[in-house]
């Protein structure tokens, strides 16, 4: 029988890897290890922007609802100069 002070610290326990996912699934980002200060910030789109049309689920979309609010943080603050807006449209249009 193994006490806890045993288990390998390299062992995952179940569930750990959920932290991360939440993020990607409800805002397509996850969080990072802090880049140097920059004042540009990067926007990811991937796909095509989903808003006021419920596109089918096979299709690649951003919300335009985590867009919206992303952009008036950018705009509201001080410290962000630039903005680099990244489209992604998986081989489609833009």
């Amino acid at each position: 029988m193994r006490v806890e002070s045993e288990v390998d610290p390299s062992v995952r326990e179940p569930g750990a890897g959920q932290q991360a996912v939440g993020p990607i699934k409800e805002y397509g980002e996850i969080a990072t290890p802090a880049p140097p200060a920059s004042n540009i910030h990067v926007l990811s789109i991937v796909g095509q922007i989903e808003g006021h049309m419920v596109l089918p689920p096979q299709n690649k979309t951003t919300k335009y609802e985590h867009i919206m609010p992303q952009l008036v943080a950018i705009e509201q603050s001080s410290e962000i100069e630039g903005l680099l807006i990244l489209l992604n449209t998986v081989g489609g249009d833009v």
